[in-house]
């Protein structure tokens, strides 16, 4: 028998300075709105699509869709990706909880000439730390007074982000 726990939070007890909530419909303009100018490291495997999806108890999964060229195979692929939202050292920060679980696919894995699960995987990790959490902790820290502010909290509902700031 396998539990899974949530993933604990470390809060500072308090009242915040700050709070700021993000509707899951602005996060992904934001993201759609970066996307363009996106690269997921891999001139073959291209970012074409990415929905966020909020729920409760820290997660902000994601669901890619990429269009992979690879010469004699062309096609499109989507991912569900799960993730965890944490607050480490004043940040926002993201883990992917296990693998992407790739969509249906009309060319077999074995096929294809480079590791196409491990090669999202490595996507996925960009998506989330270098279009998606560092785009939310920029904001949010700018949009206060820069380094006056450091985000101490968080918590996630079906369509909400709730982020906490204290004044350091």
């Amino acid at each position: 028998v396998i539990t899974q726990l949530p993933l604990a939070v470390k809060e500072e007890l308090g009242e915040p300075d700050v709070t700021v909530s993000i509707s899951e419909s602005y996060l992904n303009k934001a993201a759609a709105a970066r996307m363009a100018s996106f690269s997921t490291g891999l001139d073959a495997l291209t970012l074409t699509a990415l929905r966020l999806d909020l729920q409760p108890g820290h997660r902000m999964d994601i669901q890619p869709v990429f269009h992979a060229d690879l010469g004699f195979f062309n096609f499109d692929t989507s991912a569900i990706v799960s993730n965890e939202l944490a607050v480490e050292n004043g940040k926002l920060v993201v883990r992917m909880v296990g693998e992407p679980q790739l969509g249906n696919m009309d060319v077999p894995l074995d096929a294809l000439p480079l590791d196409l699960k491990g090669t999202i995987a490595s996507a996925v990790d960009r998506i989330n730390n270098e279009l998606l959490i560092s785009e939310i902790n920029a904001s949010l820290i700018s949009s206060f007074g820069g380094s006056d502010f450091t985000i101490y909290g968080l918590s996630t509902e079906n369509d909400r982000l709730t982020v906490r700031l204290r004044e350091k």
